[in-house]
């Protein structure tokens, strides 16, 4: 079973404001608190749920015992509290902090530069706490950003979020089935201008599964989404894996990997570079970060 296969849990939207309402009156910890019971009914009655966690965590080499498996529910259920946050233009860009100078300097140089950068995501860690990022900081605020997400995935919880953002005007919203030669053109001479634009490689769509390879992750087989790493090597710009994973204390840390792509290469090997280049990182970082692997469905091929 594939995560479009499997029917959104979320809230009713009278539920979600009533959330939105509590969160205004007594802030944060409320919101944390009903999380923590929306995570333990989930881990409770959700038999399907706990065998993929289980699944997840024993390749990425954590025991998947009940205790862990109901921490991974709880890791995504304080995750989306996060996002929740971040959506309301209230989560404290302080938190923020890039653990590796070296790439911190790479990744300022390239966007205050106005290069345009393309950037890699995952549903490993929080990449949604980027945004305060890039709202907050007088170097890079006001870069024109470019988003592709998939509309199938929580309807009811990010059509929420939608409703209740404070985006700033310059982030553009884009379907990933929507994406065309149209899309492409008017893409390259806004990311030659200096825009970025963030697109997940680590999750197939419905539309996608016959443009996928497989790739050996976490010693067993998964499959990957081809179009997103084809889409990154379009634009002639530099391209990132960046992950914000959360540390205790409930700070981020951002890791921002930088392909650097061999010369004198072909198309198609450059394109096998960077599947692997990402593919290497994602698992490095999961195996670090087992807890914070969002993908609860049948992630590997059997």
């Amino acid at each position: 079973m594939k995560w479009y296969q499997i029917k959104e849990r979320s809230a009713g939207t009278k539920r979600l404001y009533a959330t939105l309402f509590l969160y205004k009156i007594l802030k944060k910890p409320a919101v944390c608190c009903i999380a923590f019971f929306v995570a333990l009914f989930t881990f409770l009655g959700s038999a399907c749920l706990r065998k993929f966690s289980s699944k997840i965590l024993s390749a990425a080499g954590l025991k998947p015992t009940c205790y862990n498996v109901f921490r991974h529910i709880l890791s995504y259920a304080l995750a989306l509290v996060d996002k929740f946050q971040t959506f309301l233009g209230e989560f404290n860009s302080k938190k923020l902090f890039f653990p590796i100078d070296t790439q911190k300097t790479s990744f300022y140089a390239d966007l205050a530069g106005k290069k345009g950068v393309v950037i890699l995501t995952s549903h490993l860690g929080n990449i949604n706490v980027l945004r305060s990022f890039f709202s907050s900081d007088e170097l890079i605020s006001g870069i024109e950003t470019h988003i592709f997400a998939s509309e199938n995935q929580s309807q009811i919880f990010n059509q929420f979020l939608q409703n209740v953002s404070k985006a700033p005007a310059d982030v553009v919203l884009h379907s990933i089935t929507d994406i065309s030669p149209a899309t492409a053109l008017s893409l390259k001479d806004r990311l030659d201008s200096g825009a970025i634009c963030f697109i997940a490689a680590d999750r197939l769509s419905e539309s996608s599964m016959d443009a996928a390879f497989c790739a050996d992750f976490l010693d067993k087989k998964a499959k990957f989404p081809i179009g997103a790493f084809k889409f990154a090597l379009l634009f002639d710009v530099p391209v990132y894996a960046v992950f914000a994973l959360r540390e205790k204390g409930g700070k981020y840390s951002v890791f921002a990997e930088k392909f650097n792509s061999p010369l004198n290469v072909s198309k198609k090997e450059n394109l096998k570079n960077l599947q692997n280049f990402y593919i290497k990182t994602l698992e490095e970082k999961t195996r670090q970060y087992p807890l914070q692997f969002y993908h609860f469905y049948d992630f590997f091929e059997e």
